[in-house]
């Protein structure tokens, strides 16, 4: 009842501060542009469109065109977001939001979700600035409006639209360790025609020096260290395209094409301890080559039949394809796997505007259908895969946006009812307010459940011995609520906030060392436990194996790379460390 108590609390304050003398520009601004599920209209720099009550942050990589940067290093400037990098630059990179893992954060590109159902975790070192707009953070949860997985948050990628003027922009950047990036962008209008066409090149040698970490006791102290060594085979390349289409059919219709690709070829550098101490009696021959195409169609109406009602469709087409090969894995045979995984959807949406005077209503509704398939091959005999899966979603999503006072006080309740072929129904409910005191502050709150189904590869990694996926496993669901109040006048802005997540269906219990246990210590993909039996759940004697329980093993950092990659390094890397440990 806490967060309920707060939201409540903060409308009266609102409404004690006299918010009716007060004037702001409307939480929706006309001349907005959609595509898909996400519509991106003129706000500042922390309001959401899709969220107005959302805690948000808005990057604008044109003010960082004269810097050597890349999204995963503008977006951990960011308030209440955590990226975790692994290799160097152009090497995997995931983010985090208010705590989260990074399974739990949902990614778009121009409303093409592109979350895999494999792995659900999305490498932002993949994402090129380049082509990209304008990126929207919203911190919280965000099932109701962007479905599973938006536990801690949602980044949306908006990607550049075509301007009246001609536009050409040819770039060079030089850094670093052989670090090259190239960017050639060209835009312009034909009449009712707009064109885009945009590639970045961005490529490393990225064998940087390093200093070899030590065994810190917990007493205070260390032991050994100190000694540099050269981070090897940690280049990469990577090239994206961007094309895009925009025709005015008439006065009310638009058609708008997208098609985004990214192509990168990077070798895998390895543990700590294969550089240090296995090298090169051990030679590192982790390589990874990754494909990955989005493609969408949309056709949007205004006023449809009669004035205020909108109405557009949008069909899209995501397609990602890995291939991972390592001759000489410090742990186990050769590896060579390719992993595919697709998905297509469809998203109908209707909009209608009302104004009744004392109070105006923005409802939406929209049908959101989702198909996933994933696949996994090897040509090596008897390796180990876990298989081909499919999972099917549909959704119904309401909300009204409700502005009071000439938009001083709005309100923004929404539900969702999303159903997947292998986890059943779920019904997502968000309440959100915003009030003005004045026209440089707005104080917000949130409240709202959110879920997420597992990934294929927590469900049905092929049992290793140490490492296996649960197919018992039942979807994470939390409650997210916050509060909150954000400034802004001038140049100054900032923000203060209290957020709380709760998941009530995330227990975990203690366990022995993964070395001795033989078990993943990740969150999710691993072997679940029940604290009255010392070995994997599935050793247990009857009666005590727990079936569709979400107990689990303790979480290392929650952004590993080889669980993109090679799972099997995850839990050598542990096993290296305590081996370290024992032996100093």
């Amino acid at each position: 009842m806490k967060p309920f108590f707060f939201t409540w609390l903060l409308l009266g304050l609102c409404l004690s501060f006299g918010l009716t003398s007060a004037r702001c520009e409307p939480v929706l601004a006309a001349g907005g542009t959609e595509i898909g599920e996400l519509i991106v209209q003129g706000q500042g720099d922390n309001e959401s469109p899709e969220k107005p009550s959302a805690f948000a942050s808005v990057i604008h990589p044109d003010e960082y065109s004269n810097q050597l940067t890349t999204l995963p290093e503008l977006l951990s400037q960011q308030v209440g977001v955590h990226v975790q990098s692994f290799g160097g630059l152009g090497q995997l990179s995931t983010v985090s939001i208010r705590g989260s893992t990074a399974e739990q954060v949902s990614v778009f590109i121009d409303g093409i979700k592109i979350n895999t159902a494999q792995g659900g975790a999305v490498d932002f070192s993949t994402l090129p600035l380049g082509s990209i707009e304008r990126v929207e953070i919203l911190r919280g949860g965000a099932s109701s409006q962007f479905g599973s997985d938006a536990i801690g948050g949602v980044i949306n990628i908006v990607t550049k639209r075509a301007q009246k003027k001609y536009s050409l922009e040819l770039k060079y950047s030089e850094g670093s360790f052989f670090t090259i990036q190239t960017h050639e962008g060209f835009s312009k209008r034909f009449g009712k025609i707009g064109l885009v066409f945009d590639h970045t090149h961005l490529s490393s040698d990225g064998d940087f020096p390093f200093l070899s970490s030590g065994v810190q006791f917990a007493g205070g102290g260390q032991i050994g260290g100190g000694k540099e060594f050269t981070r090897l085979h940690n280049s990469f390349f990577s090239e994206g395209f961007l094309s895009s289409m925009q025709v005015d059919l008439s006065e009310k219709w638009r058609l708008n094409f997208l098609n985004d690709f990214f192509a990168t070829s990077r070798d895998e550098p390895g543990t700590e301890f294969e550089t240090t101490q296995l090298y090169p009696a051990n030679p590192l021959n982790g390589h990874e080559v990754l494909f990955r195409d989005a493609a969408g169609v949309q056709l949007k109406g205004e006023d449809v039949f009669v004035k205020g009602l909108d109405f557009s469709v949008a069909p899209n087409y995501r397609m990602e394809r890995s291939h991972f090969t390592d001759a000489t894995p410090a742990l186990g045979g050769p590896i060579d796997v390719t992993y595919l995984n697709q998905a297509a959807g469809i998203k109908p949406k209707w909009t209608y505007h009302r104004d009744f005077g004392a109070h105006a209503h923005d409802f939406a509704l929209l049908y959101d259908f989702r198909y996933e398939h994933f696949s996994s091959a090897s040509p090596l005999p008897g390796t180990a895969l876990p298989g081909t899966h499919t999972r099917r979603t549909n959704a119904l999503f309401f909300q009204d946006e409700i502005n009071l006072l000439d938009g001083n006080l709005f309100f923004n309740p929404s539900v969702r009812y999303e159903h997947a072929n292998d986890f059943g129904g779920d019904v997502a409910l968000h309440f959100g307010i915003v009030g003005r005191p004045a026209s440089w502050v707005a104080l917000k709150s949130n409240v709202e459940n959110s879920f997420r189904y597992p990934s294929f590869n927590e469900l049905y990694f092929p049992d290793q011995g140490f490492l296996r996926g649960n197919p018992n496993l039942l979807k994470e669901e939390a409650i997210n609520f916050d509060v909150g109040a954000v400034f802004q006048k001038g140049w100054a802005q900032g923000e203060l906030s209290y957020f709380r997540k709760a998941e009530p269906s995330s227990g975990r219990t203690a366990t022995s060392s993964p070395c001795r246990a033989r078990t993943s210590a990740t969150s999710k993909l691993s072997t679940r436990w029940d604290s009255r039996c010392p070995g994997p759940a599935s050793t247990c004697p009857s009666g005590q194996k727990l079936k569709g329980e979400n107990h689990e093993t303790p979480r290392l950092p929650h952004h590993h790379p080889l669980r993109l990659r090679d799972p099997r390094r995850l839990w050598f890397q542990q096993c290296a460390d305590q081996f370290r440990q024992r032996k100093q």
